[in-house]
């Protein structure tokens, strides 16, 4: 004790003006902020040497697909991003709505009340009945020849003939483990091989999963939103690579023709009779919609020149403009605009690169949401 009384005693009488103390708490800051400089200096070297010559991401930072909306027994799959069931602005249509449009640049556009409602070739002679009861004021509908009569998964279709389960987040991967092990004994019983259940319960198995998630509440949703946000302004601005996603963001194989047979796939086994009958019932559907007060849009979007050719074997443009015309409503064609996988717009941005010929890049849907913006938010005029 009598050494610690005499060192207390001693320490000031060592340093009378403070500037040991001074010297001592510079140096502890210089780690911090070298640390700072040198952060700043590759974030400035990163943007002036490394970014120019980076592929754009393929695909959105955020990928998500939308939770289960169900339409009904035995219909969809659809899917539903953002909360639909209040969306003053509402999207609609096939993988194409999905893919196309940038919901994060439809809010800088100041719609600060959307959602989005999607399906695999989303046939709109159901999707269209099964929102009406929607609250939205203003509906953008993607219209084109595969949402016209188009066949979807029956082993998916089985999953839905009731409301697909809500599970406990506690106990969540117990009770989704117990429901898939039961449905894929049902529907095997029913016929379905083992291989193409299996496949696609472990699709519906995420789906489930993250459905149960984005309806917690609390600091989860504050966590995820927080999280989507920071990582949409890293990738847009920093241009940062995500190692675990690069197969799926930056170095995706861009093949023009990826999906040309698969469009014609789909649109052949549509017979005539079925398509006409989806088309009445979409005309039917938007005349109430519009009827009723709802402010609709039509919209083709970009596809590339080889799948455009194969859609205008099946079904002319003029088909399509006359559904449109008959419901009442104006329809903005963007189908000619898109540019095959890998060729780059170069300096006409009026064109939008997509990754496999039907679905844009994310930087290709940034700008083409802009321009789809501007003409659902101007003036409803019949095109």
């Amino acid at each position: 004790m009598a050494g610690h009384d005499m060192e207390e005693s001693v320490w000031p009488g060592m340093d009378p003006d403070g500037t040991v103390a001074r010297v001592r708490q510079a140096q502890s800051w210089a780690p911090l902020i070298a640390t700072i400089v040198l952060a700043a200096l590759g974030l400035i070297g990163w943007q002036a040497l490394a970014v120019s010559r980076l592929p754009e991401p393929i695909m959105h930072p955020n990928r998500f697909d939308g939770v289960i909306y169900w339409a009904g027994p035995n219909l969809g799959p659809f899917y539903a991003k953002q909360d639909v069931q209040s969306a003053e602005l509402l999207f609609v249509g096939d993988s194409r709505v999905y893919d196309d449009t940038d919901l994060d640049v439809v809010r800088r556009a100041g719609e600060d009340s959307v959602g989005l409602i999607w399906g695999p070739n989303a046939d709109l002679s159901i999707l269209l009945p099964a929102i009406m009861d929607l609250p939205a004021e203003r509906l953008v509908v993607a219209l084109s020849p595969s949402t016209l009569g188009a066949k979807t998964n029956p082993v998916m279709r089985a999953s839905l003939m009731t409301p697909p389960p809500v599970f406990e987040p506690l106990s969540l991967e117990s009770a989704l483990g117990i429901w898939v092990d039961e449905e894929r004994a049902r529907l095997i019983e029913e016929g379905y091989a083992p291989f193409i259940v299996d496949t696609h319960l472990s699709s519906f198995r995420k789906v489930l999963r993250e459905t149960t998630r984005r309806s917690e509440g609390g600091t989860h949703q504050l966590d995820r939103v927080v999280r989507e946000r920071l990582n949409y302004f890293r990738t847009e601005s920093i241009r940062t690579l995500a190692t675990r996603r690069w197969h799926r963001e930056w170095f995706e194989v861009a093949d023009a023709d990826k999906l040309v047979n698969a469009c014609r796939i789909t649109l052949e086994v549509i017979t005539e009779e079925e398509r006409a009958a989806a088309e009445a019932i979409v005309v039917e559907k938007l005349r109430e919609l519009v009827a009723r007060g709802v402010d609709v849009r039509c919209v083709r979007f970009p596809v590339s020149p080889s799948v455009l050719a194969v859609e205008r074997e099946f079904v002319p443009d003029a088909r399509l403009e006359a559904i449109a015309a008959a419901a009442g409503v104006p329809y903005y064609q963007f189908q000619a605009e898109g540019l095959p996988a890998g060729v780059a717009p170069s300096e006409d941005l009026s064109r939008y690169e997509t990754r496999d010929g039907s679905h844009l890049t994310w930087a290709a849907s940034r700008r083409f949401t802009k321009a789809l913006m501007e003409r659902v938010q101007g003036p409803s005029s019949k095109e």
